[in-house]
């Protein structure tokens, strides 16, 4: 018998690989993301990324499930492998890529700082120039800009920058520091408030001595310090840190006497104004009595005042007493008493310069 051949046959249907490939750079700065990308199949398709070989502190920031991935990376020097596994989902067919060494460079670090004048980084005053800087770095380029509430005064690429501030509000300043293909954006809010613009009220016709006190004061302003300055004549009674101060006038010889206050207000800004109030002060007689102590009665005694008063031109005088008679006139700056009454008694002056008095005793025993 012949030999007999029987074939047989069994389909097999081969489904095509997915052919994915990488997109995106081989060199990435430091501390940055960027995108990386596959022809997006899906829904057919899912994919999956993973980071191998990685020196560089690389690491999936979103997207690893999906055609396009975002990573970063923190070390610069380093390099790392990113792959691509795309899965036909109707087959499993499945295929991997791999972009291989992509180095990474270091980013600019730069950080704004506040130069002259001296004063919080965040805060400035309407009007102010102020000067900010960053590191400066060979071969690294700059360029500054700020908001609408204030502007650049000369150069802004450099790695300093003057800023004149227009207007109150938050405003933000804003600095791109690149190297090569690196760039860096930062940014700093700055808190922009008036100038302090203080105005010393009180009393501006004050009389003289000790036994008057007068307080000036500006507005009190949440965080604004102050320092008042009191010219000679003015003596402070209490702090004079506060927005108000508490003061007394020396005595003079002349009927009045200009004298002088002023106060330095520096706000959170550490921005300062200042403002000057001058006031007229009257002079305060200030009259010591002087005469026999001890007396007997019938006896007329002058008293008057000794060179140790202070005495102003237009001083006008009122004596009274107890337990005598003043003989003569009781309005000149010495008085004659004839004392009647035996005992403890008492002379009184009241010596005034307009509005401006001083009431003084004088205790006489008669005997």
């Amino acid at each position: 018998a012949q030999g007999c051949t029987a074939r047989v046959y069994y389909p097999v249907v081969v489904n095509p690989n997915p052919t994915p490939s990488i997109s995106g750079p081989s060199t990435i700065c430091a501390n940055q993301n960027y995108v990386y990308t596959t022809p997006n199949n899906a829904p057919a398709s899912s994919y999956l990324w993973t980071i191998s070989s990685n020196t560089a502190g690389a690491s999936i920031v979103s997207g690893a499930n999906s055609a396009a991935v975002t990573v970063t990376a923190t070390t610069a020097g380093g390099s790392f492998d990113l792959s691509v596994t795309e899965t036909i989902i109707a087959t499993s067919c499945a295929t991997t890529v791999t972009k291989t060494g992509i180095s990474v460079v270091a980013s600019p670090s730069p950080s704004i700082s506040r130069v002259t004048p001296a004063g919080p980084l965040g805060q400035a005053c309407v009007g102010q120039t102020i000067t900010y800087q960053t590191p400066n770095v060979a071969g690294h380029t700059y360029q500054w800009s700020v908001t609408g509430g204030g502007s650049i005064v000369g150069a802004s690429t450099n790695n300093s920058v003057q800023i004149q501030w227009s207007a109150s509000g938050t405003q933000t300043i804003t600095l791109v520091e690149t190297q090569g293909s690196c760039s860096t954006t930062v940014t700093q809010q700055v808190n922009v408030v008036a100038q302090p613009s203080p105005s010393i009220s009180g009393n501006m016709a004050p009389c003289s001595g000790t036994d008057f006190s007068y307080t000036y004061q500006t507005a009190n302003n949440a965080g604004s310090t102050y320092s008042w300055s009191l010219a000679t004549g003015v003596n402070a009674i209490g702090p004079t840190t506060n927005a108000a101060v508490t003061v007394y006038f020396s005595n003079s010889t002349l009927d009045q006497v200009s004298r002088s206050l002023s106060v330095t207000e520096t706000n959170s800004a550490n921005c300062s104004n200042s403002a000057s109030l001058n006031v007229t002060v009257t002079s305060t007689p200030q009259p010591v009595i002087t005469g026999t102590s001890t007396v007997c009665p019938g006896q007329s005694i002058n008293y008057s005042l000794t060179g140790g008063s202070i005495l102003p031109p237009s001083t006008t005088y009122n004596w009274s007493v107890t337990g005598g008679t003043i003989t003569g006139a009781n309005t000149a700056n010495n008085v004659t008493i004839q004392w009647t009454t035996s005992g403890s008694q008492t002379i009184t002056l009241v010596a005034a310069n307009g509005s401006c008095s001083k009431t003084v005793s004088y205790n006489v025993t008669v005997q």
